[in-house]
C-alpha cells in the first residue's frame, strides 16, 4: 500500500502573529506559517492505514522552500518514508485550480503509482475545499470526500468510507470506491 498526504502551510492567525500592511493585504513574509489545521486530519487518516496495512507513504506540498518545516512536522507525525515540495516562484499566487494541476503533475511523476491520496478538508486560508477534489479529477481518481472513518479491502482492491452526508453528523453514508482513489478528511474523521 502506497499513499501520499497532500499538506499546506497557511499563515498564523492567531492574534498578534498576523502582519497586515497599509491597505490591509497580508503580509505572507513577515506572517509565520504554520501546517493548515485541516490536514491534520488527512494525516490521522493516512497514519491509520498505514498502520492497518503498512506500505510507504509520503508527503507533498506546492509552496515555497520555506514550507519544508510544515513538511517535516508532517513527515513525523504519520512517519512518512519522504517528503516532496513542488517550488517556484511560478507557484506564487496561484489558485486553486493552478495549484490542482501543480500537484496532479507531481503526483504523476512518482514512479509506484499511489494506491490513496489523502487531502484535507479545506485551508484556513482559502475555505474553499477545492484543491483536493480538483486534484483527484486532474488524475482521473474517484474521490471520497467528507470521509469520518474508513477501511480499505486489498483483496477486492476497494476503499469503503463513511462520510458525513451534506455535513450533517446525523446523516452518515457508507460508499466504496476502486483503488487507487482519492481521500478528503472530514474534521470528524
Amino acid at each position: 500500500m502506497y499513499s501520499v498526504v497532500l499538506t499546506k502551510g497557511v499563515p498564523d492567525f492567531r492574534e498578534g502573529q498576523v502582519s497586515f500592511d497599509e491597505d490591509g493585504h497580508l503580509k505572507r513574509g513577515e506572517t509565520p506559517t504554520v501546517m493548515n489545521p485541516n490536514d491534520r486530519h488527512a494525516l490521522r487518516a493516512a497514519l491509520q492505514t498505514k498502520v492497518r496495512h503498512g506500505g510507504r507513504m509520503s508527503v507533498m506540498s506546492m509552496g515555497p522552500p520555506g514550507y519544508k518545516e510544515i513538511l517535516q512536522e508532517a513527515m513525523e507525525s504519520v512517519y512518512a518514508d519522504d517528503l516532496y515540495i513542488l517550488s517556484d516562484r511560478e507557484f506564487a499566487a496561484a489558485d486553486t485550480w493552478a495549484t490542482a494541476i501543480t500537484l496532479s503533475a507531481g503526483l504523476s511523476q512518482f514512479e509506484e503509482r499511489p494506491d490513496l491520496v489523502f487531502a484535507g478538508f479545506k485551508t484556513a486560508d482559502g475555505e474553499t475545499g477545492q484543491t483536493g477534489p480538483q486534484t483527484a479529477w486532474c488524475l482521473d481518481r474517484p474521490i471520497v470526500t467528507h470521509v469520518i472513518s474508513m477501511a480499505v479491502d486489498e483483496d477486492e482492491n476497494k476503499l469503503r468510507a463513511k462520510r458525513l452526508v451534506a455535513g450533517d453528523v446525523d446523516e452518515i453514508e457508507t460508499v466504496e470506491a476502486p483503488l487507487p482513489a482519492f481521500v478528503v478528511a472530514d474534521p470528524d474523521f
